[in-house]
């Protein structure tokens, strides 16, 4: 009776054993399945410039006069390890400039000065590029965190920009700059969130603070009035820093390795 009793002791300890080690081997399978393997994803959102590039006192000359704008971005993740991987991301970012202020000021500073009424007009700021960075997870069974400090190179826009003065109208002048190119080095701080809805489909929420500064050379200021005459203002370099922060959404897939 001792030996039956001892034998179905041992048996049932061996199933929970047994038991246990496939629970645990179906949940790091789980897990291996949405952490381990490749993520590409499309995501769109707001793009929020501070410090310089939203500064809008005519004082400062890198006031850039951005307000908030459009941004998307393609994004490429891969885990070596359980928490460490790479992410490659392509982006574009559009940022209205603040014309209506610019003209405001050009009206409340200039106008006593010379009985002229202005008006401002011009075209977006635009700023893209590709940027890499070291990606540290942090993983759950249904979700990651990731985090990164990134590097690239990028590209950017200096607005197409018309001042006109309509007043008096015998003297119609017009201020015109063409749209410069410039591009430089730029570091970011990433951060994103990613759920898993199905297997492979992920819900994917990313955010990061984009840093750099660009000079734009040569630029050259056109002089024209109501006759036709113009005159051309000798160029000169413009630097303007870029400080924003993005915020998006989107759509992922993972692939099987």
């Amino acid at each position: 009776m001792i030996r039956i009793a001892s034998f179905v002791l041992l048996f049932l300890l061996c199933s929970v054993k047994v038991s246990a080690q496939t629970l645990s081997e179906k949940y790091d399978h789980i897990k291996e399945d949405f952490l381990g393997k490749s993520y590409f994803g499309v995501h769109a959102g707001i793009a929020i410039p501070f410090m310089e590039f939203s500064d809008n006192d005519p004082s400062h000359i890198t006031s850039g006069y951005a307000k908030s704008g459009f941004t998307y971005n393609f994004t490429f993740r891969y885990a070596f390890t359980e928490y460490f991987g790479v992410t490659a991301k392509y982006f574009s970012t559009s940022n209205s400039f603040d014309s209506q202020k610019l003209q405001n000021d050009f009206n409340s500073k200039l106008g006593p000065l010379t009985s002229n009424s202005y008006t401002y007009t011009s075209d977006p700021w635009t700023i893209e590029g590709f940027m890499f960075a070291p990606t540290y997870l942090f993983k759950s069974k249904n979700y990651n965190i990731e985090f990164g400090v990134g590097i690239g190179k990028v590209n950017s826009t200096l607005p197409q920009n018309t001042l006109t003065i309509i007043s008096p109208s015998d003297s119609i002048n017009i201020y015109s700059q063409g749209a410069y190119q410039s591009n430089n080095w730029a570091v970011s701080i990433e951060g994103a969130f990613r759920y898993m809805i199905t297997k492979n489909v992920i819900l994917s929420a990313q955010g990061d603070v984009l840093i750099t500064d660009h000079t734009y050379k040569n630029i050259t200021t056109y002089l024209t009035n109501n006759t036709g005459n113009y005159m051309i203002v000798p160029s000169y370099d413009y630097l303007q820093p870029f400080r924003l922060i993005h915020l998006t959404i989107g759509i992922g897939f993972q692939f099987e390795e």
